[in-house]
């Protein structure tokens, strides 16, 4: 039994010692696999390889597998197709000039100043401060990268075109610079020199009160500027001009010497200004007369070669040695609205106002008790014209004198319209309410002319649908009567039934009157409109003649 264990262990060891020493075909798999090298640059894609081109492996090559069997990229050094440049490490999203790291020419919009740009505000659009070619837009400045922009001196808004300087009298900075209400300049003239240093479009805001102008000299003025809109009529905290209230808030040019009995030559001048406004200011005190002759012209306003607006206006209280009391204007082309010239004198012509070789819109004016001393000489108590053309609208020419000829108006060698304006009260000795002198044409539509006083028109004129004093031809759809004013004295609002009510050319007539009412259709049956709108679009029958339209 013994011996036959033993032989069989003899033979499991023999066999089992036979496998251990014989390495076998799985054996030799192993072995080889264990030892296998990638290779790059032998053609074959191995684990860990993007590529593989083998001898055409390139690291100069347009989009060849690199020498490291990577495909071609960005920062390998060579501009490969849809790159266009790639400096290696030395991409760079943050120097000016560099390749980008999109491997792409820096360009505007990068967010970099590079070299030719001004600015670089990551974007291409302009409007914003830094153009779409990388310049800086007018009226901003730029820094920082990216470009952050803002507007400068006294440019505001989004597009930076609002520019503002402010003025305040009663400023209590230390250092007025006129960006803020806070820190507004004292002088009506430091403000206007800053608009015009900023550019063309800037407005001064003034705020309420007085401004003596007179401050060493009685040359002194305040001299308007091309593209330089002026504005009376703040508190002093408005942020949008239609919050001023300019009636409320009296904003006051003074010409008189604060302490002794004496007035500047001029309040206001404009000399050949382009594109100026004056507008919310009381003009007062000027009194012209000094050693030049245009020193006695003009107290009020003196423009020469001047094309500009005046609005929401008075002149009052001026006086003029020459002509010109409240305004004289010479080869100007001036735009004045809804401002009255009133209580001005000239010794000279024009007690109100005196045009040159102008051309002159009034609409919504008010010509007023001008030269109210009759012993002065002079012609056109109101208005005096020469070689001008002149349009008057919803205007009044009432109360003014003249010893000489034109109590309302005078006219030399002008042509000179009037639409719904009312002239009444006027006194002088040749002319009434007006005088055409030589060669001059005098147009008169939807008016009321009344009670002017002495001698009547002197030279050919014709209204048409208006209520005539005599001497002025009767045009079509005109009377010749007294028009019915309401009661008391200088009013020249129409009363009920009055022969002006219904009587205007309804085709020319605007929407609005002298205060700005709307057209009122007084229903009478017994009395019908004069004027007939029959297939006329925009004709309104029923607008009255005068100034002011009836209101119940």
């Amino acid at each position: 039994m013994t011996s036959t264990w033993t032989a069989l262990f003899s033979i499991l060891f023999l066999v089992s010692g036979c496998g251990d020493d014989s390495p076998g075909e799985n054996s030799n798999q192993n072995s080889n696999q264990n030892n296998v090298q990638i290779v790059c640059g032998n053609g074959m894609i191995e684990p860990g390889e993007q590529c593989d081109d083998g001898e055409l492996n390139s690291d100069s090559v347009v989009d060849a597998c690199r020498t490291d069997c990577r495909l071609p990229y960005c920062g390998d050094r060579v501009v490969d197709t849809n790159e266009t440049c790639d400096d290696g490490q030395s991409n760079s999203d943050f120097l000016a000039g560099a390749c980008r790291n999109d491997c792409q020419i820096f360009h505007c919009g990068d967010g970099v100043a590079d070299p030719g740009e001004d600015c670089d505000d990551a974007n291409a659009a302009g409007g914003d401060g830094c153009s779409d070619q990388c310049v800086v837009e007018d009226y901003w400045q730029c820094s920082g990268t990216p470009s952050q922009c803002l507007c400068q001196d006294y440019h505001l808004g989004d597009d930076c075109l609002q520019c503002r300087v402010f003025v305040n009298h009663d400023s209590g900075a230390a250092e007025p610079d006129g960006l803020t209400w806070a820190t507004a300049f004292l002088t009506v003239q430091q403000g206007i020199d800053a608009g015009f240093d900023a550019g063309p479009g800037c407005e001064v805001w003034v705020a309420a009160g007085t401004y003596q102008i007179m401050q060493a000299s009685l040359f002194n003025t305040v001299e308007l500027r091309s593209g330089v809109g002026v504005y009376g009529g703040f508190v002093g905290d408005e942020t949008e001009r239609s919050q001023r209230d300019w009636q409320a808030h009296e904003t006051i040019l003074d010409g008189e010497h604060p302490t002794e009995n004496a007035g500047i030559i001029h309040v206001v001048t404009a000399v050949d200004t382009v594109d100026a406004t004056l507008d919310g200011f009381t003009v007062r005190g000027g009194f012209a007369q000094g050693p030049r002759s245009e020193d006695n012209l003009g107290a009020g306003m003196l423009a020469f070669g001047a094309r500009m607006t005046i609005e929401n206006s008075r002149f009052v209280n001026n006086y003029s040695t020459g002509d010109g009391g409240g305004l004289y204007s010479y080869g100007s082309d001036l735009i004045i609205r809804n401002t009255a010239f009133v209580e001005n004198w000239a010794k000279g012509d024009g007690g109100g106002l005196l045009a040159a070789w102008t051309y002159l819109s009034l609409d919504r004016c008010e010509i007023r008790y001008n030269n109210p001393d009759v012993l002065l000489p002079g012609n056109g108590g109101g208005l005096n014209s020469q070689g001008s053309v002149i349009s008057a609208v919803n205007t009044l020419f009432v109360e003014n004198r003249s010893v000489e000829k034109g109590g309302g108006i005078y006219s030399l060698y002008s042509t000179i319209s009037l639409l719904h304006c009312t002239v009444a009260d006027n006194i002088a000795l040749t002319g009434f309410a007006f005088y055409n002198d030589s060669y001059s044409d005098l147009s008169i539509t939807s008016s009321l002319i009344a009670d002017n006083f002495f001698t009547v028109l002197t030279a050919d004129a014709t209204a048409n649908y208006s209520v005539l004093f005599t001497g002025i031809a009767v045009g079509t759809g005109s009377i010749v009567t007294t028009p019915t004013f309401v009661a008391g004295a200088g009013d020249y609002h129409l009363a009920s039934g009055s022969e002006g009510i219904d009587r205007a050319d309804g085709l020319a007539a605007p929407a609005t009157d002298i205060e700005g009412s709307t057209r009122y259709d007084y229903d009478d049956s017994m009395r019908p409109n004069i004027y007939q709108c029959v297939g006329q679009p925009g004709c309104v029958s029923y607008a009255d003649c005068g100034a002011y339209e009836y209101q119940p």
